[in-house]
């Protein structure tokens, strides 16, 4: 009966305990969250309805509760924090606290706050937008997350075409060429060809493919992509599908790492044929009874055992020698050739007026009229109804457009003289300053390229790719048949060069 008392007593006792500690928690878990925020709701942009070049609207509704205990250090204001993730990764802008506010003073209050990200604040190329809002106290420490949540781009369509990506040499990072869009495959080649031509530090990883929307880089279609590395370069080592030894599982730079590695191979093959050789004839040996046939077999054993040696003997020799001898060091010198593009990167500003024909414009030649500054643009016949229209629709909303179009054989060569240029006829074009294409080759010699104005002005002090009219013209040029030249705002032609 002692023992049995006794037995209740603990029990009793540990159930106290137990009871206690959990009235303890119970006391800390609502201490710890009474002064959150409540009632919450929110609002953002709605799935798959908004682009990147939008602007984003988000608003945030909440009750602040009735204190029932006085607020300590760190958790004395309500602190709302806004942080946006383009496809997982923090833009450099747009997170920012929503709300702040001393807890005591804020009971009671329902608000609402509301707040816009404009236009851009994630790449072109973003699939997933995520936000998040939580409360955070002044240790900067996270107390609870009201909002975590995602929406997809909806599919932005003016970026529908034809692209390349690029790598640059320097830190290794892979890049979607998404400062033009191409409409056809040759114009993206052409565009791929002029970039990299203009520029030595990338090289191009893909080539031009359709894409209905610019896909991230870590997408699954390029998983292998390593954007960047530990050493800050792209890591392109090729890893060997089969290791052709525990020493080389990646493929060597030095084509003398081969002949090491088939040498020893080599040794190796000759001391397992030197074996198999010297037990099939040792057999042989042994168990016949013919003196010819035990003398041939003799002669075998001891080819086998002098050849084996031979194998041995050279690698020793040599090895002791100059180890290198054994590697190789066979270095093959890189050979880079470039293909000239007949690059030009500086704006068309004279005028010419070409009579007769060409061979680029067995149409000949012809003057369009334009309401700015030239009065007008001299072009190939073949063009000039497709200048003539594109003219007059851009005149229709606002924009006045106007150019320097064809250029003459004698005219290029003058060029050619006052750019610098080693060799005025045969002398790359990116060998002079700036870059000009070779007497005959410029497409403004065949009258179907324009160097446009816009609105009086050069497209550069327009602002370039961010002027009206070049927005304007990389809409709707495409209609009238002509296509940007990639890296030259200024630059149109029937083909993109």
């Amino acid at each position: 009966m002692k023992l049995k008392n006794l037995l209740d007593k603990k029990i009793i006792f540990s159930l106290t305990c137990l009871m206690f500690l959990f009235s303890i928690l119970a006391l800390k878990v609502s201490a710890a969250n009474i002064d959150v925020l409540q009632n919450t709701s929110f609002t953002g942009p709605i799935n798959g309805k908004v682009t990147t070049s939008q602007d984003l609207n988000f608003s945030f509704t909440f009750t602040a509760p009735i204190l029932t205990t006085v607020p300590t250090s760190p958790n004395l204001n309500y602190n709302v924090y806004f942080q946006p993730y383009c496809d997982g990764v923090k833009p450099n802008l747009g997170a920012n606290y929503i709300y702040n506010a001393v807890k005591v003073n804020a009971q009671k209050k329902t608000i609402t706050e509301s707040w816009t990200l404009d236009s851009g604040i994630c790449p072109v190329d973003t699939k997933v937008f995520r936000w998040t809002l939580s409360e955070v106290n002044s240790a900067q420490e996270i107390v609870k997350t009201y909002v975590d949540t995602n929406f997809t781009f909806a599919l932005n369509t003016n970026y529908t075409g034809y692209y390349y990506i690029y790598k640059t040499l320097g830190d290794g990072v892979y890049t979607f060429a998404t400062s033009s869009r191409f409409t056809t495959e040759a114009l993206c080649t052409a565009g791929a060809d002029n970039h990299i031509a203009q520029n030595s530090s990338i090289s191009i990883y893909t080539g031009c493919k359709y894409y209905d929307s610019i896909p991230a880089l870590d997408s699954a279609e390029y998983a292998n992509i390593k954007v960047t590395s530990d050493s800050g370069t792209g890591d392109d080592t090729y890893t060997l599908l089969a290791p052709l030894s525990s020493e080389m599982k990646t493929a060597p730079t030095n084509v003398g790492d081969y002949f090491n590695l088939i040498f020893k191979i080599a040794i190796g093959l000759c001391g397992a044929l030197a074996v198999v050789m010297i037990i099939i004839n040792g057999i042989t040996y042994m168990g016949d009874e013919s003196i010819f046939a035990k003398t041939e077999a003799k002669k075998k054993i001891i080819a086998a055992i002098f050849g084996l040696l031979i194998a041995l003997g050279s690698y020793a020799l040599l090895n002791t020698i100059n180890p290198d001898l054994l590697k190789g060091n066979v270095n093959i010198a890189q050979v880079s050739a470039s293909i000239d593009t007949e690059t030009e990167t500086s704006p068309w500003t004279e005028s010419a007026v070409i009579s007769g024909t060409t061979t680029n414009c067995p149409e000949g030649y012809t003057n369009v009229s334009t309401s700015g500054n030239p009065s007008t643009i001299n072009v190939c016949k073949s063009v000039s109804n497709k200048v003539e229209s594109l003219l007059s629709a851009a005149k229709k909303v606002g924009i006045t457009l106007s150019g320097y179009g064809s250029r003459s054989y004698t005219q290029q060569v003058s060029l050619r003289a006052k750019n610098n240029c080693p060799d005025i006829y045969n002398s790359p074009s990116i060998d002079c300053n700036p870059p000009t294409a070779r007497p005959g080759r410029s497409k403004h010699e065949s009258g179907k390229a324009i160097d446009f104005t816009c609105n009086g002005q050069s497209m550069t002090a327009s602002g370039g790719t961010s002027s009206v009219c070049y927005k304007w013209l990389n809409n709707n040029a495409k209609t009238y048949g002509f296509y940007n030249l990639a890296g030259e705002s200024w630059h149109w032609s029937d083909d993109g060069h």
